[in-house]
C-alpha cells in the first residue's frame, strides 16, 4: 500500500518511513539525501513524466504495472476495494453510469465507488506508456 501527505514535515516523513518500514518516494532532493543519510529506503524521482516515473519505480522495486482492482487501494483513504453488485453501486452513483458499466468496487472504509470509466482508461493508458519505458 501507499501513504501520502502534503502536511507532514520532512522529519515526520522520514520517521513514518522508518517506523512503518516504508520506502520514501520523493522529488525533493534534500529530503531524499537526508533520508539516505539516515538509512531510510528511498527513491528519488528525477523525471516529470508520469509514465517514466512509473517505469523507474517498476524497474527498481519489481512492482506490477497491471491494473487489478482485487489488489488495488482506494485513492482517497488507501483502504482495500471489494467487488460490489450493480444494485449496491446504484445507491451511490448517477444512473447514467449504471447504463454503461456492470462491474463496480467499493472502498471498505470510505465506501467510495469505482468502475472502469474514463479515469480508469486514463490510468491504463499511462501504465501502458510506462511499460514501453521498461
Amino acid at each position: 500500500d501507499a501513504a501520502y501527505s502534503t502536511r507532514l514535515t520532512d522529519l515526520d516523513l522520514i520517521l513514518k518511513a522508518k517506523n512503518e518500514d516504508r520506502i520514501l518516494i520523493t522529488r525533493d532532493f534534500k529530503l531524499y539525501h537526508t533520508s539516505v543519510k539516515n538509512k531510510i529506503k528511498s527513491f528519488y524521482v528525477s523525471s516529470q513524466n508520469r509514465a517514466e516515473v512509473l517505469a523507474q519505480i517498476q524497474k527498481t522495486f519489481g512492482l506490477s504495472l497491471d491494473m487489478d482492482p482485487t489488489i488495488s487501494r482506494c485513492p482517497l483513504c488507501n483502504c482495500v476495494l471489494k467487488s460490489v453488485t450493480k444494485q449496491y453501486a446504484a445507491k451511490k452513483i448517477k444512473n447514467n453510469t449504471l447504463l454503461y458499466y456492470d462491474e463496480y468496487w467499493s472502498c471498505a472504509k470510505c465506501e467510495s465507488i469505482y468502475w472502469h470509466g474514463s479515469h480508469w482508461k486514463n490510468i491504463a493508458s499511462t501504465l501502458e506508456k510506462a511499460k514501453n519505458f521498461v
